[in-house]
Parts: structure tokens; C-alpha cells; sequence
């Protein structure tokens, strides 16, 4: 199974596998335990928890090898229901290329059924019953049996994901649809093998348990279609939160990242949280949320992160992806990503020299944000002057935050000059104007009276 949503390691063994953490948590030792102590056997039981790991550990490498190819760094993860292996590659990935790391699972365990097949040629015949031949044949059951099984059109299961992608419609439409089919076909095979023989209990289980878990996707896919804005407007309070110190609004954006329907949402959320964290030293915990919190982000978050892992080329990574995409996201980590390699007075020139499209209006709008956020006033205004001069007709916003800039740097006369503009230019935000403490030392002065004064005419 793969999953680009996080989902909670627990308690269990912790271990590195061809470079991919990996967590066996205690509950998935709970099904090997069950088929084993029927046997009434310890040696029965040890058996039917190896085959079971090794089986399911290679559906899950199948999955993160073809992740790590699209630059994700996956973890994996084994519990009750079996396995499931978290990435989040630096680009989203196309359909085409979900669908390829969906099957790369059962496929490497068809791949490792077959091997078992030939070895099983071999080698002389066990006694029939005996342990080692349910070996070989728990072995050929789970790689070949399951692993068909498992390309059925039901979600959770990796057929349910190839399904999803293959249908029409946005993310939430195909989700809906997907989860309506997973409640048909689920409930008929849960059907089907009710009627079998004893043996396979577990499976009529398991897709009745899928069959349910569908129902209440579709219910919620409906209750995220209205739920968009609301997220919209939980963002934006949080954020503000944020930026006033609170405790909390960290971990309200990381819900969000983690639940919202909208990917506008979630992307900035994941964006916002993972740049808090590097930022203010948490940088494990961030490359965490990198790797485990659904949703995508702009490439150049993943050099942001290296480059407070210690990389000494991750500047030149963030540069790379801001010209492959110079968003306003992107533009935030390149000014936090001089920052942190203490060259915070290069970023005036760099977007000055750089391509036109640095110097699109909400790429330096973005940066001057930032830099003013966290206290570099004299780079920061510089940037909004390289905004006024690139863009003459320029809106008052952006005459006000350089205002904003020159006040902190004790520049009187241009501090008015531009907040004048501002005013003229339709700037009328008398309420912010009281209230912001760049303009603080100033409001005794007759100047800025007179200016506050024009706001409204």
C-alpha cells in the first residue's frame, strides 16, 4: 500500500533498510499471531511472522524504490493491516507516475513470488504438511495470491489507487467516485469469500472493513467540497496567529496541512510549517513534515531544508528551482534560504539581475514581506524600491510597506515620501496606519498628522 498522507508511526522497531526507515509497529505482529497459534505450534508461529514481514516488507520496498525515483525520501511503516509506505517527491507527480509507484508494490512481490517458485523447483520436496512446505506455499499464497488480490479496485488497496487515477474529474471528484466503486466492489468480495471456506475469514474481514471505511469517504469527500473556504479562512487567521507568537498556530497548520481538502490550502500550511521549524532550529522535525505531510510543495523548500541539514550546495538547489518556477512561494524560501547562508545583502541584486520574471510584482512583494518579517529593513526595502522602479505604476501597498522600511531605518523624509505616495495612490488604511509599530516613533510628529489627515479625501 502506498499513501502520500502521513499517518502515525507508533511504538514498535525502528530500523534502516537500503536507506528507508522503516517501523514495525507491535500491532503488526498481532496477524501473524493469529494464523500461528492455530497451529498450536511456536515454531509455527515464528514462521508465519517471518514470511509475513519478508513479504510485506518487499511490497513496500517495491513502493519506496519507485517513490525515492520521483526525489522522495520514503518511510515505511508495517502494522495490523499490513504496510504502507509514506513519500512526498519535490514535484507532484503525474498520474501516469502514481499509478507506476502503486503497482511497483505488488509487482516486486510477484517478482519475489516467482523466485520463491523457481527455488522451490530446485530443491527437494519437503513433507507434505510439514513446516517447511506451508513455508513455500504461505509464501507463494502472499506474493501471488494477495498481491492479485490486492490490485482489485478498492481503496486502500494499490488496485483502488490505480482506479483513482484513471478516472476523470479533479482530486475530490475522482476520490468520491473511487470510494463509490470501492463500496460496491468491497462489499461483493467481502461476499465471496464469507462463502469460502473457513481460510479465508480474514480476507471477507478485511473488505468488509474497506467496504465501510468507503462509505465514510464518501461522506466526507462531501463534507470537504463545503468545507474549502472555511479552510481558506482558518489559514489566514492562523497565520496571522503565527506571526503574533502564538503557541498554538503551529500546530493548527499542520492540521490543516494534514486535513484540508483544498491544496491550496494544504501546500501553504505545509509550506509555512516546515519553513517554521528549519527556521527556528527544529530542522529533524522539519525534514520530517517534508517527507510525511501530504500535499506538494515547491521544489525549492527541499534545498531550504538541506540547507539547514548542513548542505553546502543546497543554495544553488533553491536557486535552480526558483528559476525552473519563480512563484512567490519560491521567492519566500530564496530569501529565507540567503538568510540562513548569512547572505541576506546579496538578494537586492540577485532579483535585480535575474530574469524579468523575478521582478514579477508578487515575487518581490513576497520577498520584501519576508525580509521585513524578520527584521532585515535595510534589504528588504531595497527590494520594494527595485519593485517601484521595475513597476512605476505600482499600488499604494507596495509604496506603503517600503515606507514601512525606510521608517525602521530612521529615513524620515523618505519614509513620508513614500507613504505619501501611498495615500495618493489609493492607500487608505487608516486603522493599520494607527496601529504599526514601524511607525511608532513618528506619530507625535506634525508630518505624519498631516499625512494621516489626507487618508479618507
Amino acid at each position: 500500500m502506498v499513501s502520500p498522507v502521513n499517518a502515525s508511526t507508533g511504538k514498535g522497531i525502528n530500523f534502516s533498510l537500503f536507506g528507508f526507515p522503516v517501523t514495525i509497529d507491535f500491532s503488526f505482529f498481532m496477524i501473524g499471531l493469529l494464523i500461528g497459534f492455530q497451529a498450536g505450534d511456536i515454531k509455527w508461529v515464528a514462521m508465519f511472522l517471518l514470511v509475513i514481514a519478508v513479504s510485506v516488507l518487499v511490497h513496500e520496498l517495491g513502493h519506496a524504490f519507485a517513490a525515492r525515483a520521483l526525489g522522495a525520501r520514503p518511510t515505511i511503516r508495517l502494522h495490523f493491516m499490513g504496510g504502507v509506505t509514506m513519500f512526498s517527491p519535490p514535484t507532484p507527480p503525474t498520474r501516469l507516475q502514481s499509478i507506476g509507484v502503486s503497482l511497483a508494490g505488488p509487482f516486486a512481490g510477484f517478482a519475489l513470488g516467482i523466485i520463491v517458485l523457481l527455488a522451490r523447483q530446485a530443491v527437494e520436496d519437503p513433507v507434505a504438511g510439514s513446516l517447511a512446505d506451508n513455508a513455500w506455499r504461505f509464501l507463494l499464497l502472499i506474493n501471488i495470491g494477495w498481491g492479485a488480490v490486492n490490485l482489485a479496485p478498492v481503496l486502500p488497496l494499490d488496485g483502488g489507487h490505480v482506479m483513482e487515477n484513471l478516472l476523470p474529474g479533479n482530486d475530490l471528484q475522482r476520490r468520491r467516485i473511487a470510494s463509490m466503486v470501492s463500496v460496491v466492489v468491497g462489499g461483493a468480495l467481502a461476499l465471496f469469500f464469507w462463502r469460502q471456506q473457513s481460510d479465508y475469514r480474514i480476507a471477507a474481514f478485511l473488505f468488509g472493513l474497506f467496504a465501510v471505511q468507503n462509505v465514510s469517504g464518501i461522506s466526507a469527500t462531501s463534507k470537504k467540497t463545503t468545507q474549502k473556504w472555511d479552510d481558506r479562512d482558518e489559514l489566514e487567521s492562523s497565520i496571522k496567529a503565527l506571526n503574533s507568537g502564538s503557541t498554538t498556530a503551529l500546530g493548527d497548520l499542520e492540521r490543516l496541512a494534514g486535513e484540508s481538502a483544498d491544496p491550496v490550502v494544504q501546500k501553504f500550511a505545509k509550506m509555512l510549517v516546515i519553513e517554521r521549524l528549519v527556521t527556528t532550529g527544529q530542522v529533524a522535525e522539519g525534514r520530517q513534515r517534508l517527507d510525511d505531510l501530504p500535499g506538494q510543495v515547491h521544489p525549492a523548500l527541499y534545498g531550504l531544508v538541506a540547507l539547514y541539514e548542513g548542505s553546502p550546495s543546497a543554495i544553488e538547489q533553491i536557486e535552480d528551482a526558483m528559476r525552473a518556477e519563480p512563484t512567490p512561494a519560491a521567492a519566500r524560501v530564496l530569501a529565507l534560504g540567503y538568510v540562513g547562508a548569512g547572505r541576506v545583502q546579496e538578494i537586492p541584486a540577485v532579483l535585480g539581475a535575474g530574469p524579468p520574471s523575478y521582478r514579477q510584482p508578487e515575487v518581490l512583494r513576497s520577498v520584501q514581506h519576508t525580509l521585513h518579517g524578520k527584521g532585515f529593513y535595510e534589504p528588504g526595502v531595497q527590494v520594494g524600491e527595485l519593485h517601484i522602479a521595475s513597476l512605476p505604476s505600482a499600488d499604494g501597498q507596495v509604496f506603503y510597506n517600503t515606507a514601512c522600511g525606510w521608517a525602521r531605518l530612521n529615513n524620515t523624509e523618505r519614509a513620508y515620501n513614500r507613504l505619501d505616495t501611498a495615500i495618493e495612490r489609493g492607500w487608505n488604511d487608516r486603522e493599520t496606519l494607527d496601529t504599526d509599530p514601524d511607525f511608532a516613533p513618528y506619530r507625535h510628529q506634525v508630518e505624519f498628522g498631516a499625512l494621516r489627515g489626507k487618508i479618507g479625501r
